[in-house]
């Protein structure tokens, strides 16, 4: 399972060299600090050099900017991978629902491909009504 979020916060701003600050990408023509196109990221432009490291557009690397945003916001691509190790692991103690003697468990171990292992340990799970552990109700 990849992970999705930075344990520190602060290290998205480490790598960034601009924070953006507004939607407006233009300001009479010229790139908009502060916005989506902010020149400390990278020029775009073949007479402008970049003002981060000074190289043309062609030997820029290019950089990062960083947005702060108000509320944590889920990524789409991951909320499915989520919802499905949720459901094969206990709400009380957050278990896998199946038990570490279990001979599908042993086998769903062999399976190299994590989607597969998901996939296959998301079927045996889906029957699970209780926690095996403690006996408590799935949600």
């Amino acid at each position: 399972m990849a992970c999705c979020a930075w344990r520190d916060r602060d290290v998205p701003r480490s790598y960034s060299v601009a924070e953006i600050t507004t939607s407006q990408t233009y300001d009479r023509g010229a790139p908009k600090p502060g916005g989506l196109n902010d020149p400390r990221m990278g020029t775009m432009d073949r007479a402008v050099r970049c003002p981060t490291d000074g190289a043309s557009v062609l030997d820029c690397p290019g950089y990062f900017g960083h947005l702060v945003l108000a509320q944590p916001m889920f990524h789409v691509h991951f909320v499915r991978s989520v919802l499905r190790v949720l459901r094969c692991v206990s709400y009380h103690n957050s278990r896998v629902l199946l038990l570490p003697d279990d001979p599908k468990l042993a086998a769903l171990r062999r399976v190299r491909n994590p989607e597969r292992r998901l996939a296959a340990l998301t079927a045996l799970c889906q029957s699970k009504r209780a926690c095996e552990h403690t006996g408590g109700a799935q949600p």
